[in-house]
């Protein structure tokens, strides 16, 4: 490309509650500056290839150690009152330092392309001006191969009425009019992009957790201590609670509704132990046809109300064939068999850490603390690996097999998506495990549901003994 030709990036400067603010207004004022460092990474990406002189023009204050690299893009401060005067001024110190072409850009405009900015640059080969209208009103690229400063006084800047007040000033000029093109201000500019979705499914669940939460607090839910999520036949914790409130599922927003027929289905806010807690009397899964987000937005949701320490409760099958029925497990770890993670989607960063710690997924105080009470009540409690698959067929004599292989103690179809989200959210958790059935491959029988169910209602009064003193404890 022609070495006079000089583009002009204006940019603002990356912070909070002062980009985007007319997207802020539906948006918040972090997700628009999150989209707004999307749109500057974008406008690098297409720029930086160009060969031709480039300048970033700041703000409020130029930043050297930031995504415009000093090597490619010249830096420089916007110099004027209002947004005219500084992109005169800029047009006029690029004519002087002898460049033919200029070009001025945004730098928050995403429906343009690298191929775009040259065909820009050639249209000034032939013609003085080249404008590229926005949808709103307003222009995303202007051009110009000599100084025309009646472009840049008289302008309600920011409205409706910039283009068609810059083309009555090009009137009698030779000028090209390129594509019009939809820039990004407003939320209706980009709620059907598919290129910003990712951030409005965050967006969403945040939205839903707080309205779930609000919702709760006013049916009386307030600050609990602890949560606790019961499984498969281990839903009479509750009766040793002075309630204070429930409410099903069914009625609670965006929650999931327990479609087992053995899980209850109702959250429950009281007393136990002289502390506050919330109780899962009934969980999700994913071989109900939930997603993981589904099956974890509860304990998300539990946070956002105020717990500190969650207690998980679950029927499995042993692997280790040292376990019996009857008896339970303390996890003291766990093998993801389900096929997907409740923390891969886009924008989890802004609800906890990506890249969540697993190297002790089950808090070591709380778990002694229960193998104490074990120990003092003359309760068996085994200690190991609990695997979690998804369900809901049984496992094969193969899959035992391949279980006990690779370390598993006991199997079952949940949990495991809720301890993973508990520590995204660095919420302290302790889980135990009901072992309902055995799975020796070499003698496997057919399973019933109801004697799964009646074993785990069998050893349920030990599971609740030590939740009850745990929590007394906490």
């Amino acid at each position: 490309m022609n070495p006079k030709n000089l583009l002009l990036i204006f940019t603002r400067n990356p912070e909070l509650g002062k980009v985007k603010t007319r997207l802020a207004k539906n948006l918040g004022d972090q997700t628009a500056l999150d989209i707004y460092k999307f749109l500057l990474d974008h406008t690098v990406s297409i720029t930086e290839p160009l060969e031709i002189t480039k300048e970033v023009h700041y703000s409020e204050k130029i930043h050297e150690n930031d995504i415009w690299d000093a090597s490619i893009f010249n830096k420089k401060q916007q110099i004027g009152e209002d947004l005219g005067d500084r992109m005169k001024h800029a047009f006029a110190e690029g004519f002087k330092n002898g460049y033919s072409n200029i070009i001025i850009i945004g730098s928050d405009m995403y429906d343009i392309t690298s191929e775009e900015l040259i065909q820009a640059f050639k249209e000034l080969e032939t013609k003085d001006f080249v404008v590229g209208p926005a949808e709103d009103g307003g222009y995303y690229l202007l051009g110009m191969r000599k100084l025309k400063p009646t472009i840049f006084v008289n302008k309600e800047w920011g409205t409706s009425t910039v283009l068609k007040n810059t083309l009555q000033d090009l009137d009698q000029e030779n000028f090209a009019l390129l594509e019009l093109k939809n820039d990004v201000d407003y939320y209706s500019d980009i709620k059907e992009h598919k290129a910003f979705q990712q951030f409005f499914s965050i967006r969403n669940m945040t939205n839903q957790i707080q309205e779930t939460t609000d919702y709760l607090k006013d049916k009386g839910f307030d600050a609990p201590e602890i949560g606790v999520i019961l499984g498969t036949g281990l839903g009479k914790l509750p009766n040793e609670i002075e309630i204070l409130a429930e409410v099903s599922y069914n009625h609670i927003p965006y929650f999931p509704t327990a479609t087992v027929e053995f899980h209850k289905g109702k959250l429950i806010y009281g007393i136990l132990k002289g502390k506050k807690v919330v109780v899962m009397q009934g969980r999700f899964h994913l071989y109900e046809g939930y997603s993981l987000e589904d099956v974890t937005f509860p304990v998300r949701v539990m946070k956002r109300l105020g717990i500190q320490k969650l207690l998980v409760s679950n029927a499995s099958g042993s692997i280790n064939l040292d376990f019996k029925k009857g008896e339970l497990m303390l996890i003291d770890d766990h093998i993801n068999l389900q096929g997907g993670s409740p923390l891969a989607f886009k924008g989890v960063e802004k609800l906890g850490e990506r890249f969540v710690d697993m190297s002790a997924p089950y808090d070591a105080t709380m778990n002694s603390d229960l193998e104490k009470i074990a120990k003092k009540h003359s309760i068996k409690l085994q200690k190991g690996v609990y695997a979690s698959v998804l369900g809901p067929q049984l496992e094969t004599r193969a899959e035992y097999r391949y279980l006990k292989i690779i370390g598993a103690d006991a199997v079952g179809m949940s949990t495991v998506p809720e301890v993973i989200v508990a520590n995204h959210l660095n919420i302290p958790v302790s889980a135990i495990s009901v072992i309902t059935d055995e799975g020796n491959p070499d003698d496997l029988k057919p399973v019933d549901i109801s004697e799964i169910i009646a074993m785990a209602e069998k050893a349920e009064p030990a599971m609740i003994l030590l939740f009850k003193e745990l929590i007394k404890n906490l």
